[in-house]
């Protein structure tokens, strides 16, 4: 009301206005060509205006009538998107913007020069002033909206000072993007509304008879609704919107505070409270609803969230100084690196290689930011930084920025593991109860160490109940406790299956029982063995490398892992089509949700890439954001395997931990998960790999004792081979029993299934003889998957590699055999990762190694993509040029 009170006056000041108007000409004027619009603003005759009256020039445009432009032959949805883009520049760019754009504030005229019709914004007396913070904080609203990233809409929400009661990201999220959801005929929205609000009522009805059985402490304050229902003003133009979004969002009637006593009190306990909102808020939403109107009137479907969010993510870029800004791809250190090694010429010709191809792709938008290491025969050859520090901060990736490298930290916390191993004596056919009594707890007295370790302890599921940002970060005893006394879902050794989050507690468990010390003091020892401190954080990262600030030095993720995954089609995007807020939908496919949550794979999904059909799996179709959570639920395919996993995720796994981007958030940063939570530079990681790879030293210093490695990369399991019959993989002796294939290997032609000795064969899935690679059943040695490498003529050497990787493309590796160690982290997160996969290729061909399997198996995806123009043209200095050229 304070904010009415203040605007509703000016209304009336024509000089104001006069202002008002001259700054939004000046505006569109003179931003960037890429942003302007064809809507223009009638110029003001200053010398004849007062503050009681203004003249302006005349417009002989028509008024808004449906029926009066469909006979002059007025594009009207150009109109409405000129429009959009004429509130989008006022909105996030200049932060000035008329709070009226009613139908009846518009005019369509014809442009004398081009000789068709633009939009004439009349009335801009009710307007606007955003305040810096505010109209970056709106932007960032936007944009958490269309990449559906919860996290963003909670930092957005403290941007404008709205301050919530308590947190329920993912129903917020849904409710904006109704709020900003494609707009439709007036019938289709009533249609739309009715059924939105339906959803949430059932949702509301559920939850509500959950806390009958489990009563909150207290009840919440007024709920989240209230506040949509006062910001959008009642009955919006468009049939109810705003009352369905109060629905929906969970409004408590207006005679209800919902306090103790209440006789609505079970309505209270609706969630997303509001204790505060900034005046401003109630005249955005409102241009907003009113715009929402117009496309109405119009008849006109729009899916105005692509076209606001081109400009909310400028207004965030130009934030930031130009002095702080990315000048150049690939940052300049890559290049002193490479001459300051002993191999210069191969570390030069290696450095060129990967810039050059990395310059491309970046060129095309295939990665934001990104890190490429290599140790190669004991020497560090490349650290290579390139990109940006996020989607939205154009600040450079330096060989210093810190990555969350999701299941890459399984790597690092079996390693951890090894070095107990070595000063305790722990074996792999140890019971775990031996050296954790209270796991013994629930049957699992008879559980080994190598069953922990390969993913077969039946534990998978092992998810402590109530994990809340707060208690991941606080509560590491109890959360470690409550898997300790988890009881297993199958029984251990059965068979293996994916532990992607439970593993870290496990292994963390049994490292702190073994040592009597936190597992963050053993990581902190790892970094200081191999003088990586300040790169190399698990549980254990400061407090100001935690916080989300400008300029921090900690990458920001953004979510686009449903980007080209099969059964992705074009025109997904859900902000056009349901107004269910959930952009995944079919676009998920039949993903394979074990492959998501980084199994292994060497992009974190590269398998997927290998069922799909080729340069269209790499098109970007799909949404650019979509919540793992709506991709586990509607992903209709896959086996029954993958069918009970999604089931099992969506069960399991608190709702905000399936949203990637909620990894951003400082509380999570500050938590220690093993399993998915390291913060880490490629250079720390190759290093660590990097002893891997030369019998457990590198640089002098020793990671673990001689032979380790050996006994690390004895397989504990293998899956069996894609089509075999059974569910069951088959477990193998302790490792110390068994020789190892770590040095070396025995490599073997696969000629007989369909790979000829060049590779040229024809197996039966049609990917130039690689079909038996990728039939072949993944191994687990200790902790780590072991991979076979695949030269260019196709032949393979059987678990010749070990490593890790996490959703989204970093991943790390070491091939002892060649002593070679490779890391890469990124902060796009992508199914399969483009970009990472040329930088492992690009490494492997110019050194002449041998890949491993699952990058071998995505040369051809990544060729076909480029030549198919979706990551970039042909011909001599096109990306399909440089990986042909860089990945044999």
């Amino acid at each position: 009301m304070a904010e009415w009170v203040k605007q509703v006056p000016l209304e009336m000041d024509f000089a104001h206005e006069l202002q008002n108007m001259e700054r939004i000409r000046d505006c569109f004027a003179t931003v960037a060509p890429e942003l302007r619009t064809r809507s223009v603003v009638p110029r003001p005759l200053r010398h004849l205006t007062t503050s009681r009256m203004l003249v302006m020039e005349y417009s002989p445009g028509l008024k808004p009538d449906v029926d009066a432009l469909i006979a002059a032959g007025v594009d009207r949805a150009a109109i409405v998107t000129e429009v959009t883009k004429a509130f989008g520049l006022q909105l996030l760019i200049l932060g000035v913007f008329t709070g009226d754009p009613h139908p009846g504030n518009l005019l369509i005229e014809r442009d004398p020069v081009r000789g068709d019709w633009r939009p004439v914004l009349l009335d801009f007396g009710l307007s606007v002033e955003l305040a810096p913070a505010t109209r970056l904080g709106f932007a960032r609203l936007v944009l958490a909206a269309a990449d559906h990233d919860s996290y963003g809409l909670l930092a957005a929400f403290t941007d404008m000072d709205i301050k919530l009661g308590r947190e329920d990201p993912a129903e917020s999220l849904e409710t904006v993007r109704f709020l900003f959801r494609a707009t439709a005929p007036r019938e289709d929205n009533v249609a739309a509304n009715k059924e939105f609000s339906k959803r949430m009522e059932e949702r509301q009805k559920a939850r509500i008879k959950e806390q009958e059985v489990t009563p909150p402490p207290s009840p919440p304050p007024t709920a989240y609704g209230r506040l949509v229902r006062r910001l959008k003003g009642g009955r919006g133009a468009d049939g109810g919107d705003a009352a369905a979004s109060a629905a929906a969002a969970g409004a408590a009637p207006a005679n209800d505070d919902g306090g103790a006593g209440s006789k609505k009190s079970k309505a209270a306990t609706r969630r997303n409270p509001v204790d505060s909102f900034p005046g401003e808020l109630v005249f955005m939403l409102r241009a907003l609803g009113l715009l929402r109107g117009l496309c109405t009137q119009l008849r006109v479907r729009s899916a105005y969230l692509p076209v606001m969010r081109t400009y909310a993510a400028r207004a965030l870029l130009d934030a930031v100084p130009p002095a702080e800004r990315l000048t150049s791809p690939v940052h300049p250190t890559a290049a002193a690196v490479a001459e300051g090694v002993k191999r210069r010429r191969l570390a030069r010709r290696l450095h060129d290689a990967l810039a050059k191809v990395l310059g491309a792709l970046y060129a095309r938008d295939a990665f934001v930011g990104m890190q490429v290491a290599v140790y190669f025969e004991g020497e560090p050859l490349v650290d290579l930084a390139a990109g940006r520090r996020g989607e939205y901060d154009p600040r450079p990736v330096t060989p210093d920025t810190l990555f969350n490298a999701f299941s890459v930290t399984k790597g690092v916390t079996a390693t951890a593991f090894a070095r107990v191993a070595d000063r305790y004596g722990v074996r792999a056919e140890d019971a775990v109860a031996r050296w954790w009594p209270a796991f013994a707890a629930a049957g699992k007295g008879d559980v080994t160490v190598g069953q922990l370790l390969s993913h077969t302890a039946g534990l998978a599921d092992a998810v402590p109940p109530g994990c809340t940002l707060e208690r991941l970060r606080d509560d590491w005893g109890g959360l470690v406790n409550a898997v300790a006394a988890a009881t297993p879902a199958h029984p251990p050794g059965e068979r293996s299956v994916y532990h992607y989050l439970s593993w870290g507690w496990l292994m963390g468990g049994l490292i702190e029982a073994i040592t009597g010390r936190r597992v963050t003091a053993e990581f902190a020892a790892m970094a200081r063995s191999m003088g990586v401190d300040g790169e190399f954080y698990c549980g254990n990262m400061p407090p100001g490398l935690c916080a989300d600030v400008p300029g921090s030095r900690v990458a920001k993720l953004s979510n686009a892992l449903f980007q080209g995954l099969p059964g992705a089609g074009a025109g997904a995007d859900a902000s056009a089509a349901d107004g269910d807020g959930s952009a995944a939908g079919d676009a998920a496919g039949g993903a394979n949700v074990d492959r998501l949550y980084g199994d292994g794979d060497g992009t974190g999904s590269a398998d997927a890439a290998a069922d799909g059909d080729g340069a269209g799996d790499w098109a970007g179709d799909a949404p650019d954001g979509a919540s793992v959570a709506d991709a586990v639920a509607r992903a209709g395919g896959g086996t029954a395997v993958e069918k009970e996993l999604r089931v099992r995720l969506l069960a399991s796994t608190p709702s905000y931990m399936l949203d990637v981007g909620f990894f951003n958030h400082p509380t999570l940063r500050a938590a220690c998960i093993p399993s998915a939570n390291g913060h880490f530079s490629a250079r720390a990681l190759a290093r660590l790999y990097a002893a891997l790879a030369d019998d457990g030293a590198v640089g002098g210093a020793r990671l673990v004792a001689p032979g380790r490695v050996a006994q690390m990369m004895g397989a504990l399991w293998v899956d069996p081979p894609a089509g075999a019959g059974g569910a069951d993989g088959a477990p193998l002796a302790p490792a110390s029993s068994r020789p190892s294939t770590a040095n070396g290997g025995v490599a073997r032609d696969d000629g007989a299934d369909g790979a000829g000795a060049d590779g040229s064969g024809s197996g039966a899935d049609g990917d130039g003889g690689l079909a038996a690679v990728f039939s072949d059943g993944a191994a687990w040695g200790a902790g780590l998957r072991l991979y076979d490498t695949v030269s260019r003529r196709g032949v393979v050497t059987p678990r010749a590699a070990l490593g890790h990787s996490g959703i989204g493309g970093s991943s790390a590796f070491a091939v002892p055999g060649r002593r070679l160690a490779v890391a890469v982290t990124v902060n796009r997160l992508q199914a399969v990762n483009v970009a990472a996969a040329a930088a492992v290729l690009t490494v492997c061909k110019v050194l002449d190694v041998a890949p491993p399997a699952t990058y071998a198996g995505m040369r051809d995806k990544v060729l076909s993509a480029a030549r198919a123009g979706t990551l970039g043209g042909g011909g001599k200095d096109g990306v399909a040029h440089l990986l042909q050229m860089m990945s044999g």
